[in-house]
C-alpha cells in the first residue's frame, strides 16, 4: 500500500491518497478510514492498464480524502493525519488481511 499527502494550496485542502494493488476494494480499509476521518467524503476509484514492455495487466484501487487545511494548519494536519494512518495500518484487521 502506498500513501501520498499533497497540499492543494489553491483549494486549501490536504489530499490524502492511499493506493493498493488489486481488483477489489478493501471494505475494512474503507471502514477504518471513515472512522478516522468522520464527516469527510472518501472517494474510491479503480484504475487498470497494461504495462507497455511486459504486456502484463495491472490494477489499483485508490482511496482519497480531502481535509480542509490552510498553510498555517498544514503541519498539525499532516502530523494528525500521519498518526491516524499509522494507527489504521497497525490495526489487527489490516495486519492480518
Amino acid at each position: 500500500m502506498q500513501t501520498f499527502l499533497r497540499f492543494l494550496s489553491g483549494r486549501q485542502v490536504l489530499s490524502v491518497s492511499l493506493w493498493h494493488s488489486g481488483d477489489t476494494a478493501m471494505p475494512m480499509l474503507e471502514l477504518l478510514l471513515r472512522g478516522a476521518f468522520p464527516g469527510h467524503a472518501i472517494t474510491v476509484e479503480k484504475r487498470s492498464g497494461e504495462h507497455q514492455l511486459t504486456k502484463l495487466t495491472w490494477s489499483q484501487i485508490r482511496y482519497e480524502i480531502l481535509l480542509p487545511c490552510t498553510a498555517d494548519t498544514l503541519h498539525a494536519t499532516v502530523v494528525a493525519t500521519s498518526r491516524a494512518l499509522r494507527d489504521i495500518c497497525l490495526t489487527p484487521e489490516m495486519v492480518y488481511s
